[in-house]
């Protein structure tokens, strides 16, 4: 505390950190004592001590509130951040993500067919038709084949060391890529 003691009738009373209050928003010692030697150097009368003492201890219960409310908020603040952390992260795993993913066109076919690029092939022949996969794949390039209905489907292809595959039950649906290296279609 400051060696003069502020008067009634001061127009400024210079308040230190933590010299009033602490942050629960309670009156420190310290500042109880200042209230008390107050009271005891008026010699007017006009200073009506346990009015200022319950105005000043409300005030001080207004603070802790609001000190409650801030620390609250900080909290929240810190809660969103993290949050807004974890969602960055999960957006930057589904661009990398949307970048492998391909755009696979989908077509009906009833009769022979030979595939071109990434496609999902959905057989609804009800007698027995062929599919033959591109000739000139580019890598990793992906044939879906779905037999949906009672006809039957081979697949023609270099195929697992096989120049063909029979797509023999119905709803049956292999899934092919194509590698480079091995120079043929896998079913995976």
């Amino acid at each position: 505390m400051s060696s003069s003691k502020p008067r009634h009738g001061d127009p400024v009373v210079i308040i230190q950190e933590n010299e009033f209050g602490e942050t629960e928003g309670v009156p420190t010692r310290q500042f109880q004592q200042f209230l008390d030697e107050l009271s005891e150097d008026d010699d007017s009368g006009d200073l009506d001590t346990d009015d200022l003492r319950q105005g000043i201890t409300l005030l001080f219960s207004q603070m802790g509130q609001v000190l409650a409310l801030n620390s609250q908020k900080e909290k929240d603040i810190k809660a969103q951040r993290q949050t807004i952390s974890e969602l960055q992260s999960r957006i930057g795993l589904l661009n990398s993500l949307a970048g492998s993913i391909k755009d696979l066109s989908a077509i009906s076919v009833s009769g022979n067919f030979t595939t071109t690029g990434d496609q999902i092939i959905i057989c609804t022949n009800t007698s027995s038709i062929t599919i033959t996969l591109n000739a000139t794949p580019k890598d990793k390039e992906e044939v879906h084949i779905i037999r949906q209905n009672t006809g039957a489907v081979t697949v023609s292809g270099a195929i697992n060391g096989d120049t063909s595959l029979t797509i023999g039950n119905r709803y049956s649906s292999p899934h092919l890529v194509f590698t480079l290296a091995a120079n043929e279609w896998s079913i995976i």
